[in-house]
């Protein structure tokens, strides 16, 4: 149900300050492992969102890759330019972090291209 969605996006802020990320990034696994079928796909986006910045916290680039750009697409999509910008950003942070200096400078352009 949309209230507990709601519940778990407060759960997950509540515990990325003061920094948990490992508890936030559990949070975030929890509530997408109990989203449906029937949810909207903004709302999976935004978990997946939410789980990759954890996961960035936590040093483990690779698994916030894959989860921003699922979230990435979503926003794209939707033509959701805030939250586009802000995995981008993000995105280009871990990929700068891999050692994809590439990559993260075409994330870091995007994003601010999407939402100055």
């Amino acid at each position: 149900p949309k209230s507990h969605t709601i519940q778990s996006f407060r759960l997950i802020d509540a515990l990325l300050a003061p920094p948990s990320p490992l508890k936030a990034s559990e949070a975030a696994r929890d509530a997408l492992d109990s989203t449906r079928k029937g949810d909207t796909p903004e709302i999976r986006a935004e978990l997946l969102r939410r789980l990759g910045n954890s996961l960035y916290q936590t040093g483990d680039f690779v698994g916030a890759v894959r989860n921003l750009e699922q979230a990435l697409n979503t926003f794209l999509n939707n033509q959701d330019f805030v939250k586009q910008a802000a995995c981008l950003q993000t995105l280009g942070v871990c990929y700068l972090s891999l050692g994809q200096v590439d990559r993260a400078s075409d994330c870091f352009s995007q994003a601010l291209e999407t939402h100055p």
